[in-house]
């Protein structure tokens, strides 16, 4: 089942559920991926995502207040470091999140 914009059913600023929805297996998001894609419990309902840009300007997103942080922004955050022995056990990074 692909879904688009939404899966029928989520609210896509707060992934709510409001009556009955589709479980998408893919979604196609149109200009931007939104909140309800990932958060519970719309985020269970919408599968992959996927964005297909449909020419709005990006000027249009200078106030976004909400990030996604994927695969490959963490890589960029994650920079190796050359081995300290004095900085062990002074280093931590916690990583929480879920699936669901």
């Amino acid at each position: 089942m692909v879904s688009v914009d939404v899966a029928s059913g989520v609210v896509a600023s707060t992934g709510a559920i409001h009556g009955p929805a589709v479980f998408a297996d893919l979604t196609v998001a149109l200009h931007a991926a939104k909140i309800g894609h990932f958060v519970t419990p719309g985020g269970t309902f919408s599968g992959e995502v996927v964005v297909s840009p449909i020419g709005i300007p990006p000027l249009c997103d200078h106030d976004a207040d909400v990030w996604l942080l994927t695969e490959d922004g963490v890589a960029q955050l994650l920079v190796p470091r050359r081995a300290r022995p004095q900085a062990l056990g002074r280093t931590v990074l916690v990583v929480g999140g879920s699936r669901a």
